[in-house]
């Protein structure tokens, strides 16, 4: 592919996108351009990247220089400031460490003015097993025999404690089970269906379980989730019924483990209502319940709670409309986001011809 050539016509205006490419005789890219970036780079006779430079809207070039041992591994890696990556590896071939060369240090003093940035160590499946990193945090890891993560724990020499969290899994490698212990104490469990799809969620801390129940449709696409939170004092409970935390839950909108507040505003009148029926019943326990919908469309999810999305010809989102919530997002003709309004910030975006 020497040109790339896209238009696209926008509500108000055509816009046109356009990469160029050059190649040396082994088909690497030597020079790619665009109209905001403009790429060069060298390689050496095993086809390895010695020299990438990038000059962005016509200001300063960005270069970046790269060295490799006799094994082909790489070396050093000098920086847009002149200061060098160093990698070290152990016997086995594996990356054992990085440190950072500034930029003023010289070849004399270059081993003390070397920074540890990370030292890593293996178990004998070659699993990451302890990362030590440039601020004294130790982050070691644990494996089982089916090389699955069962163990990370942080640590600082200022802390005896930071942070453990273990995991268990099924006989089909899903997670079932996480358990946090430090800073924030809590379990996770999960539960799923046949086809894998996660079904319940189950948080229990000291002092409230949260349990979140997942439907999805036939295509895989999420229908509904329904948080039931309970709350065993139910002192401590009418004190934070207007804030109900659920940590580590499944956001479903983004596929991805976030943390949400105020899951439920809504249902502090009534927990408050019935609190009192409810420390008869089950024992000062107060039960909060919560059934968020969605709904979707060509598999394309336009519905979510309080929040609605909107789609482009393409399947790209360009709106996200809800409670507090006003996005829009635009995109160039290689379907590149290239603006987003975040309630009214915007931030732009620019790509190379590599499309980064």
């Amino acid at each position: 592919v020497t040109a790339q050539h896209a238009s696209l016509a926008s509500d108000s205006h055509i816009v046109n996108n356009a990469n160029y490419y050059g190649y040396n005789l082994q088909g690497k890219i030597t020079r790619a351009h665009n109209a905001q970036s403009t790429l060069k780079q060298q390689f050496d006779k095993g086809g390895r990247l010695l020299h990438a430079e990038q000059v962005h809207n016509q200001q300063q070039a960005h270069t970046l220089k790269y060295s490799y041992d006799d094994y082909g591994r790489r070396q050093t890696l000098t920086l847009p400031d002149s200061s060098t990556l160093n990698y070290s590896y152990n016997k086995f071939g594996q990356l054992s460490a990085i440190h950072l060369q500034q930029a003023n240090s010289t070849a004399n003093d270059s081993a003390s003015a070397a920074q540890p940035l990370v030292t890593l160590s293996y178990d004998s499946q070659g699993n990451i097993q302890t990362q030590k990193f440039g601020n004294d945090i130790t982050l070691n890891q644990q494996f089982d025999v089916f090389n699955r993560l069962t163990q990370q724990q942080l640590t600082h020499p200022a802390q005896t404690l930071f942070d453990t969290c273990t995991y268990n899994y099924d006989s089909i490698n899903q997670l079932i089970a996480r358990k946090n212990e430090g800073v924030s104490s809590h379990n996770i469990n999960f539960e799923y269906n046949s086809l894998g799809q996660l079904i319940q969620q189950t948080l229990a801390t000291s002092s409230t379980d949260t349990t979140t129940h997942y439907q999805w449709d036939s295509f895989g696409n999420p229908q509904s989730q329904t948080v039931q939170s309970s709350t065993s004092d139910a002192d401590s409970s009418e004190q934070n019924t207007t804030n109900t935390d659920a940590s580590s839950s499944i956001d479903l909108t983004r596929a991805t483990h976030s943390e949400y507040k105020e899951l439920a505003p809504n249902s502090s009148k009534s927990s408050s209502k019935n609190s009192s029926n409810a420390d008869s019943v089950v024992n000062n326990e107060c039960t909060n319940n919560t059934t968020i919908n969605s709904a979707t469309d060509a598999d394309r999810l336009t519905h979510f709670g309080d929040s609605d999305f909107h789609y482009d010809e393409f399947g790209n989102q360009i709106r996200e409309t809800g409670k507090g919530i006003k996005t829009r997002r635009e995109y160039n003709a290689f379907n590149q986001l290239s603006c987003f309004n975040n309630n009214g910030t915007l931030t732009q975006y620019d790509y190379d011809p590599l499309g980064r």
